[in-house]
């Protein structure tokens, strides 16, 4: 299963010249919990941007540059890393960026997004999609933001993440 994870404005901004324009502890736990040990698929920037990998799962990036760290595989296309993903498992989440998340969406079962509740500018957008393929099946509201779980409307039985 191919599962979208992302944080965002009500606008889609996900990020500011590969930054994320937002600090909410509570959210970025909250990711944390919904990733970690899991196989994650992502560009390099948001790479770089994790500083480091999350323990026991298996990091994917998606680049034709080199990149500094023995433990994650690199591929040159999406669907050279959804291949390898396959090798570690059934489920791969993908964690952005941009160009990483356009490639995906027309292709996953699932989403996993959080909207936060201030606006933010940003650089950086997660693509807009429609409620003919996404059904909204659950919502739990924050402080600072809702996490919403979607899942493609091919794929009604899906359970909740």
């Amino acid at each position: 299963m191919i599962i979208i994870v992302a944080a965002m404005t009500r606008n889609h901004v996900i990020g500011k010249d590969n930054l994320i324009p937002w600090h909410i502890e509570e959210e970025t736990q909250h990711y944390r919990n919904l990733v970690e040990g899991k196989t994650l698929l992502m560009g390099k920037a948001t790479f770089d941007l994790m500083k480091h990998p999350y323990a026991h799962g298996h990091d994917i990036v998606v680049t034709h540059s080199r990149i500094n760290h023995k433990a994650a595989d690199v591929c040159g296309s999406v669907d050279g890393a959804l291949k390898k993903a396959k090798e570690y498992g059934p489920d791969v989440f993908v964690i952005g960026g941009q160009s990483i998340y356009e490639q995906t969406i027309g292709i996953a079962d699932k989403m996993l997004l959080s909207y936060i509740k201030k606006d933010y500018e940003g650089n950086k957008f997660f693509p807009k999609f429609s409620n003919v393929e996404w059904r909204e099946v659950s919502v739990e509201e924050f402080t600072d933001f809702a996490y919403v779980v979607y899942i493609r409307k091919r794929n009604q039985t899906l359970q909740h993440i």
